[in-house]
Protein backbone atom coordinates (compact mmCIF):
# COMPACT_ATOMS: atom_id res chain seq x y z
CA UNK A 1 0.00 0.00 0.00
CA UNK A 2 2.88 2.39 0.73
CA UNK A 3 4.24 1.81 -2.77
CA UNK A 4 0.86 2.65 -4.30
CA UNK A 5 0.59 5.81 -2.16
CA UNK A 6 4.05 6.91 -3.30
CA UNK A 7 3.11 6.43 -6.93
CA UNK A 8 -0.10 8.43 -6.47
CA UNK A 9 1.82 11.31 -4.82
CA UNK A 10 4.42 11.31 -7.61
CA UNK A 11 1.66 11.33 -10.20
CA UNK A 12 0.01 14.32 -8.49
CA UNK A 13 3.27 16.29 -8.36
CA UNK A 14 4.04 15.65 -12.01
CA UNK A 15 0.50 16.65 -12.90
CA UNK A 16 0.92 19.98 -11.08
CA UNK A 17 4.11 20.69 -13.00
CA UNK A 18 2.41 19.74 -16.23
CA UNK A 19 -0.40 22.21 -15.53
CA UNK A 20 2.07 25.10 -15.44
CA UNK A 21 2.23 27.26 -18.56
CA UNK A 22 4.57 26.35 -21.40
CA UNK A 23 6.37 29.13 -23.24
CA UNK A 24 8.09 29.12 -26.60
CA UNK A 25 11.43 30.85 -27.02
CA UNK A 26 11.04 34.62 -26.78
CA UNK A 27 7.41 34.58 -25.59
CA UNK A 28 6.45 37.20 -23.00
CA UNK A 29 5.92 35.81 -19.49
CA UNK A 30 2.99 37.52 -17.67
CA UNK A 31 4.40 39.65 -14.85
CA UNK A 32 2.79 41.72 -12.11
CA UNK A 33 4.13 44.18 -9.54
CA UNK A 34 3.15 44.99 -5.96
CA UNK A 35 4.61 47.79 -3.83
CA UNK A 36 4.95 48.41 -0.10
CA UNK A 37 5.65 51.67 1.75
CA UNK A 38 4.72 52.90 5.23
CA UNK A 39 3.74 49.30 5.97
CA UNK A 40 0.92 49.49 3.40
CA UNK A 41 0.85 47.18 0.39
CA UNK A 42 -0.76 47.96 -2.94
CA UNK A 43 -2.75 45.59 -5.12
CA UNK A 44 -1.12 43.64 -7.91
CA UNK A 45 -0.60 45.60 -11.13
CA UNK A 46 0.04 43.80 -14.41
CA UNK A 47 3.08 45.01 -16.31
CA UNK A 48 3.14 45.89 -19.97
CA UNK A 49 4.91 43.46 -22.24
CA UNK A 50 7.84 45.84 -22.67
CA UNK A 51 8.68 45.36 -18.95
CA UNK A 52 8.13 41.57 -18.84
CA UNK A 53 10.77 38.87 -19.33
CA UNK A 54 10.87 36.93 -22.59
CA UNK A 55 11.24 33.18 -22.15
CA UNK A 56 14.82 32.03 -22.51
CA UNK A 57 16.19 35.47 -23.40
CA UNK A 58 18.22 37.70 -21.08
CA UNK A 59 17.10 41.31 -21.23
CA UNK A 60 17.18 44.56 -19.26
CA UNK A 61 14.22 46.89 -18.70
CA UNK A 62 13.67 50.17 -16.86
CA UNK A 63 10.48 49.73 -14.80
CA UNK A 64 8.81 52.99 -13.71
CA UNK A 65 7.83 53.07 -10.04
CA UNK A 66 4.92 55.40 -9.18
CA UNK A 67 5.16 57.94 -6.41
CA UNK A 68 3.65 56.78 -3.11
CA UNK A 69 0.45 58.50 -2.06
CA UNK A 70 1.93 59.34 1.32
CA UNK A 71 5.08 61.38 1.74
CA UNK A 72 8.15 59.16 1.59
CA UNK A 73 11.42 59.99 3.34
CA UNK A 74 14.16 57.83 1.77
CA UNK A 75 16.41 58.16 4.82
CA UNK A 76 13.66 56.76 7.10
CA UNK A 77 11.02 54.94 5.04
CA UNK A 78 11.35 51.78 3.01
CA UNK A 79 10.03 51.34 -0.51
CA UNK A 80 9.78 47.66 -1.47
CA UNK A 81 8.48 45.82 -4.49
CA UNK A 82 7.52 42.22 -5.23
CA UNK A 83 7.12 40.62 -8.64
CA UNK A 84 5.02 37.64 -9.71
CA UNK A 85 5.40 35.58 -12.88
CA UNK A 86 3.43 33.04 -14.87
CA UNK A 87 -0.01 34.32 -13.81
CA UNK A 88 0.90 34.62 -10.09
CA UNK A 89 2.39 31.11 -9.92
CA UNK A 90 5.94 32.23 -9.01
CA UNK A 91 6.89 35.10 -6.70
CA UNK A 92 10.03 36.94 -5.70
CA UNK A 93 10.69 37.94 -2.13
CA UNK A 94 10.16 41.57 -1.11
CA UNK A 95 12.92 43.71 -2.62
CA UNK A 96 13.97 46.95 -0.92
CA UNK A 97 14.84 49.54 -3.55
CA UNK A 98 14.63 52.73 -1.46
CA UNK A 99 15.30 53.45 2.19
CA UNK A 100 17.95 52.72 4.83
CA UNK A 101 20.34 50.02 3.65
CA UNK A 102 19.15 50.12 0.02
CA UNK A 103 21.58 50.93 -2.82
CA UNK A 104 21.75 54.58 -3.80
CA UNK A 105 20.98 53.62 -7.40
CA UNK A 106 19.54 50.08 -7.31
CA UNK A 107 19.59 47.38 -9.94
CA UNK A 108 17.43 44.27 -9.47
CA UNK A 109 18.61 40.97 -10.91
CA UNK A 110 15.89 38.39 -11.55
CA UNK A 111 17.08 34.83 -12.09
CA UNK A 112 14.53 32.57 -13.78
CA UNK A 113 15.06 28.81 -13.95
CA UNK A 114 13.58 26.92 -16.86
CA UNK A 115 13.54 23.43 -18.36
CA UNK A 116 12.65 23.66 -22.02
CA UNK A 117 9.27 25.35 -22.25
CA UNK A 118 8.58 25.10 -18.51
CA UNK A 119 9.32 27.87 -16.00
CA UNK A 120 10.53 26.26 -12.76
CA UNK A 121 11.45 29.00 -10.30
CA UNK A 122 12.56 32.56 -9.70
CA UNK A 123 14.89 34.40 -7.32
CA UNK A 124 15.79 38.09 -7.01
CA UNK A 125 18.54 40.25 -5.53
CA UNK A 126 19.19 43.99 -5.45
CA UNK A 127 22.62 45.40 -6.29
CA UNK A 128 24.34 48.74 -6.71
CA UNK A 129 24.18 50.03 -10.25
CA UNK A 130 27.52 49.62 -12.04
CA UNK A 131 29.53 52.68 -13.00
CA UNK A 132 28.86 51.98 -16.67
CA UNK A 133 25.11 52.30 -16.07
CA UNK A 134 25.53 55.59 -14.21
CA UNK A 135 27.50 56.97 -17.16
CA UNK A 136 25.19 55.62 -19.88
CA UNK A 137 21.92 56.54 -18.10
CA UNK A 138 22.64 59.74 -16.15
CA UNK A 139 18.99 60.89 -16.23
CA UNK A 140 17.70 57.67 -14.65
CA UNK A 141 20.47 57.73 -12.06
CA UNK A 142 19.58 61.33 -11.13
CA UNK A 143 15.99 60.25 -10.46
CA UNK A 144 17.22 58.11 -7.56
CA UNK A 145 19.48 60.83 -6.22
CA UNK A 146 16.64 63.36 -6.28
CA UNK A 147 14.06 62.51 -3.60
CA UNK A 148 11.30 64.51 -5.30
CA UNK A 149 11.79 63.02 -8.78
CA UNK A 150 8.99 60.60 -9.66
CA UNK A 151 8.42 58.17 -11.21
CA UNK A 152 11.76 56.53 -10.60
CA UNK A 153 12.87 54.02 -13.21
CA UNK A 154 14.17 50.80 -11.68
CA UNK A 155 16.65 48.85 -13.77
CA UNK A 156 15.65 45.15 -13.86
CA UNK A 157 17.91 42.54 -15.39
CA UNK A 158 16.24 39.25 -16.36
CA UNK A 159 18.58 36.26 -16.60
CA UNK A 160 17.56 32.73 -17.52
CA UNK A 161 19.23 29.54 -16.35
CA UNK A 162 18.45 26.38 -18.29
CA UNK A 163 18.25 23.08 -16.42
CA UNK A 164 17.96 19.55 -17.72
CA UNK A 165 14.67 19.23 -19.50
CA UNK A 166 12.24 16.78 -17.94
CA UNK A 167 10.08 14.65 -20.21
CA UNK A 168 6.88 15.10 -18.22
CA UNK A 169 4.72 13.15 -20.65
CA UNK A 170 6.97 10.09 -20.43
CA UNK A 171 7.12 10.41 -16.64
CA UNK A 172 3.33 10.48 -16.43
CA UNK A 173 3.01 7.41 -18.65
CA UNK A 174 5.52 5.47 -16.55
CA UNK A 175 3.78 6.34 -13.30
CA UNK A 176 0.36 5.46 -14.72
CA UNK A 177 1.71 2.10 -15.91
CA UNK A 178 3.23 1.39 -12.48
CA UNK A 179 -0.03 2.34 -10.79
CA UNK A 180 -1.99 -0.02 -13.03
CA UNK A 181 0.46 -2.85 -12.31
CA UNK A 182 0.14 -2.28 -8.55
CA UNK A 183 -3.64 -2.14 -8.86
CA UNK A 184 -3.64 -5.43 -10.80
CA UNK A 185 -1.49 -7.08 -8.12
CA UNK A 186 -3.81 -5.84 -5.36
CA UNK A 187 -6.82 -7.16 -7.25
CA UNK A 188 -5.14 -10.57 -7.66
CA UNK A 189 -4.35 -10.69 -3.95
CA UNK A 190 -7.90 -9.72 -3.09
CA UNK A 191 -9.28 -12.31 -5.52
CA UNK A 192 -7.01 -15.03 -4.08
CA UNK A 193 -8.20 -14.25 -0.56
CA UNK A 194 -11.83 -14.24 -1.66
CA UNK A 195 -11.40 -17.54 -3.53
CA UNK A 196 -9.95 -19.23 -0.45
CA UNK A 197 -12.78 -17.91 1.72
CA UNK A 198 -15.36 -19.02 -0.88
CA UNK A 199 -13.85 -22.52 -1.06
CA UNK A 200 -13.86 -22.80 2.72
CA UNK A 201 -17.47 -21.61 2.82
CA UNK A 202 -18.53 -24.16 0.22
CA UNK A 203 -16.77 -26.93 2.14
CA UNK A 204 -18.65 -25.91 5.29
CA UNK A 205 -21.94 -25.92 3.39
CA UNK A 206 -21.27 -29.36 1.89
CA UNK A 207 -20.20 -30.76 5.26
CA UNK A 208 -23.32 -29.33 6.89
CA UNK A 209 -25.51 -30.84 4.16
CA UNK A 210 -23.90 -34.28 4.57
CA UNK A 211 -24.38 -34.08 8.33
CA UNK A 212 -28.03 -33.19 7.86
CA UNK A 213 -28.66 -36.13 5.55
CA UNK A 214 -26.95 -38.57 7.91
CA UNK A 215 -29.00 -37.31 10.86
CA UNK A 216 -32.23 -37.64 8.92
CA UNK A 217 -31.47 -41.24 7.91
CA UNK A 218 -30.58 -42.34 11.49
CA UNK A 219 -33.73 -40.91 13.03
CA UNK A 220 -36.31 -42.36 10.58
CA UNK A 221 -39.32 -44.30 12.27
CA UNK A 222 -39.36 -48.09 11.84
CA UNK A 223 -42.52 -49.05 13.84
CA UNK A 224 -45.07 -51.80 12.77
CA UNK A 225 -47.57 -50.86 10.16
CA UNK A 226 -51.08 -50.87 11.61
CA UNK A 227 -53.33 -53.55 10.14
CA UNK A 228 -56.97 -53.15 9.67
CA UNK A 229 -59.52 -55.43 11.22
Amino acid sequence: MRGVSGIIVSFYLLLLIKLSSAYVEGEFIPTARKSQFHGVRTQWHDLLGSYCPRHGQDRTVALPLPQPQAALQPDKDDYKIQLSFDSDRLFTSWIKVLGPGAPRVPVVEIHLRRAGEELLGVTAQVLDAPISYLHSHPTLADEWRNESAWPKHLLIVYRFKSEQEIDLDRGLYVIIALALVCLFILMLNAASGSEAKLAHFLQDVVAASDLGVSSASGSSWKGDIAKGD
